[in-house]
Order: C-alpha cells, then structure tokens, then sequence
C-alpha cells in the first residue's frame, strides 16, 4: 500500500505542475486528467474573478491555467490553455454558466470566470 500511496502522490504533482505550465504537454500521456488543466478545481478561486456582464474588447488575465473551450461547458473541448498571466480579450456579454467569451492568441472560445481578473 505504501508505494501506491507515493505513486499517487507524485502523479498527482506531476499534473499539479503541468496545470501550472511547469511542465511539458507531453506528461498529458501521464494519465493527467482535463480537471488538472483548470477550472473544474475552484480551491483557488481569486478573489477578484469576474462576474456580470463584461465589455467587448475589454482585457482579462487569467489567474491560473485556465482551459479555453468550444463552448461554455466542461464537456466542450479544449482548444487551448490559457497560462497564468495570459491575457484574453473578451468578445463581450454576459457569462453562461460562469464561462465568458473571449480571444486568445487569435482563437475565439470560452474560458471560466472565476479564473479571470479585469
């Protein structure tokens, strides 16, 4: 049992520090899971996640890893990660089920709110 214990501990940091953009893509094939990517895990919620209504062209940082997505669900796929400090730029409106619309790195999708600073 002891050695299980360690081997989940360490792939359970190994995928920490690939959520973080400490680690290379690659370690994907690790066996991480997407919630280790990001917005799933709301233990780190900042306390300045937007929320409302947010203006087209306005700049929004994410405060961690942060998945962008096809459509404003976790069951939609991911079409980049967002590091920490990336800036997006929101297209505009109101968010659905706390997802925003933004652009990042000329890729239009979805990103979680709570992971994004004004």
């Amino acid at each position: 049992m002891a050695g299980t214990a360690y081997a989940t501990r360490h792939r359970m940091t190994i995928c920490r520090l690939l959520s973080l953009g400490l680690l290379i893509p690659a370690l994907v094939l690790s066996g991480c899971s997407a919630q280790a990517e990001g917005e799933e895990d709301t233990a780190e919620l900042s306390s300045e996640a937007i929320t409302g209504s947010v203006t087209a062209g306005a700049r929004l940082v994410a405060t961690r890893a942060v998945n962008l997505r096809s459509g404003p669900s976790t069951s939609s796929s991911v079409l980049a990660l967002i590091p920490p400090g990336g800036a997006v730029t929101a297209v505009g409106g109101s968010a659905q089920s706390g997802f925003y619309k933004v652009t990042f790195e000329g890729r239009t999708g979805w990103s979680y709110g709570a992971y994004l600073d004004r």
